[in-house]
């Protein structure tokens, strides 16, 4: 059971005196750290009162109807309390006080319903701000959120509320045990169940960033850059196989422009520009952002042959 104390304070102020020289008193809730002040819509007179007692002393002519009035709200709040310590769940203290009023208690969202909620939201974004890799990504992080959450709580999905580190740390555990991910692969599936804890805390879904004390674990990789005499090298060798002399020259060609793989084997002719002095002119596959590359005579050479065979290919195909 929970074992955090609620704390339960008759509070007022003594500078906001009614016409009759009385004050309001509210009532203060101090669970977990957080506060919650309401109106207890009973006034007295702030001389006739004990702070230290939390009651009305026997001078004042409504002492003991007000003092059982304030009993009564006190009672009220430490069984609304107890009820919801006896649920084994996490609540706030906003619970409390709406158990204390007769409010129905919010449904608490779960992780993987969270989750979908995210998903169905960027991808209405394909297209626009993501391309469809990055949503079929999430789609696969998900598919891991749900086999560890299988795994460990033998459940279909876990209450958001109350998530802590100790879940991320499971979590982490998981794929490099279970799903024998790599470092990197296991840092991007945690990025972006960490972004989808963002979207709950914007949407007030969750209070705290259980990310707050979390660490990522980096590894370094050795970047190996060829040198002027071994691209040479490379690009001067035939391959015997036709295969293998393809992706030697799109290698080659990807070292002339800077283009990475994907970029390059989605290229087309109408995207050399000769009014740009035969530039390449193509959307990048992740970003919005147009990329410009000048075509050297080396990458020219590569355009023209493979350009040619792919025309010829794309025709067969429609035949």
């Amino acid at each position: 059971m929970n074992t955090i104390k609620l704390y339960i304070r008759f509070i007022f102020n003594k500078n906001r005196l009614n016409l009759n020289g009385n004050v309001l008193i509210k009532c203060r809730l101090t669970y977990n750290k957080k506060r919650k002040d309401f109106s207890t819509g009973i006034s007295v007179n702030p001389d006739y009162w004990d702070p230290k007692k939390q009651r009305l002393l026997d001078k004042s002519d409504q002492e003991e109807t007000i003092n059982m009035q304030l009993s009564l709200i006190k009672n009220k709040l430490s069984k609304a309390f107890l009820m919801l310590q006896i649920k084994e769940e996490a609540f706030s203290v906003n619970d409390i006080y709406n158990l204390f009023q007769g409010k129905s208690l919010e449904k608490d969202m779960g992780i993987i319903e969270v989750y979908n909620l995210h998903n169905e939201r960027i991808e209405r974004l394909i297209g626009k701000e993501i391309v469809q890799v990055t949503y079929d990504k999430y789609l696969e992080s998900l598919k891991h959120l749900k086999s560890f959450i299988l795994w460990k709580y033998k459940t279909t999905d876990k209450p958001l509320r109350g998530l802590k580190m100790g879940f991320i740390q499971d979590y982490d555990f998981f794929l490099k045990s279970e799903k024998n991910m790599q470092l990197s692969t296991l840092n991007k599936a945690i990025q972006r169940f960490r972004k989808v804890l963002k979207f709950a805390i914007g949407h007030d879904y969750l209070d705290k960033d259980p990310f707050l004390l979390y660490k990522v674990k980096t590894v370094k990789k050795e970047i190996v850059f060829l040198t002027k005499e071994e691209l040479s090298k490379l690009e001067n060798h035939k391959f015997k196989l036709p295969r293998l002399q393809m992706i030697k020259d799109c290698f080659v060609f990807c070292c002339y422009t800077g283009l990475a793989f994907k970029e390059m084997s989605n290229l087309r002719k109408s995207n050399i520009k000769k009014e740009y002095e035969n530039h390449l002119k193509k959307l990048a596959r992740k970003y919005p952002d147009k990329f410009s590359v000048k075509i050297t005579s080396k990458s020219k050479a590569f355009s023209i042959c493979y350009g040619s065979v792919n025309n010829k290919e794309r025709t067969e195909k429609k035949h």
